[in-house]
């Protein structure tokens, strides 16, 4: 009998269920309420494999347990494995958003910078041009406000329009432009109400 083999195939899954345990247990404590001994946030997990969707659903697990930390780490050992390029580009942006959420804004802008506009999935230009603008970047918070509306204009995505002059009306009032947000406010509130879309409604009203 090859007893290396046996002994591999036996035991191994156990040692890493162990494993997991063990280091579950020291990113939560052993006497957090919250303490996950499951698959969930699984630290031995092929990160070669991961999709958009169960990567946003890992980090969304991580979140709701207010682990910043171990959501970056988690990222930074996607960003290194995949060869995703659509991956990465979310990564760049959740580690941005996550530096962001730590006041950490050098780092925050380090990722944003990385980024290539015409690599990016227009759809998420909105979320970009707000990270810009939170940290007081507005020319480029500008720029992918202008190509998120390019963009959506050019589908006729009523949604994604609303959001996009909603957020232009936003930079304008940071800018002390209050004639032109009224206005950027009104055509979105216009698009809102064609799309039911209730919260843009509520967002353009209290402007």
């Amino acid at each position: 009998m090859n007893y290396i083999n046996f002994y591999s195939n036996h035991f191994k899954p156990l040692l890493v269920i162990l494993l997991n345990i063990t280091l579950t247990i020291s990113i939560y404590g052993i006497n957090d309420t919250n303490l996950k001994l499951t698959k969930t946030l699984n630290t031995f997990q092929d990160t070669t494999t991961v999709s958009i969707k169960s990567y946003k659903r890992e980090i969304n697990n991580y979140l709701k347990l207010n682990k910043i930390d171990a959501a970056i780490q988690y990222s930074l050992r996607v960003l290194n494995t995949t060869t995703n390029n659509d991956l990465k580009t979310e990564i760049t942006i959740k580690l941005a958003e996550l530096y962001f959420k730590k006041n950490d804004f050098t780092q925050s802008y380090k990722y944003l910078e990385t980024l290539q506009i015409n690599n990016i999935n227009f759809k998420r230009y909105n979320a970009i041009g707000e990270l810009y603008s939170d940290i007081n970047d507005y020319e480029n918070a500008l720029k992918y406000y202008n190509k998120s509306l390019y963009n959506s204009l050019e589908i006729k995505d009523s949604t994604l329009i609303t959001t996009t002059y909603l957020n232009l009306g936003n930079l304008s009032s940071k800018l002390k432009n209050y004639e032109k947000a009224l206005e950027y406010y009104k055509t979105s509130l216009n698009y809102s109400k064609n799309t039911k879309n209730f919260r843009a409604i509520s967002a353009a009203y209290n402007n």
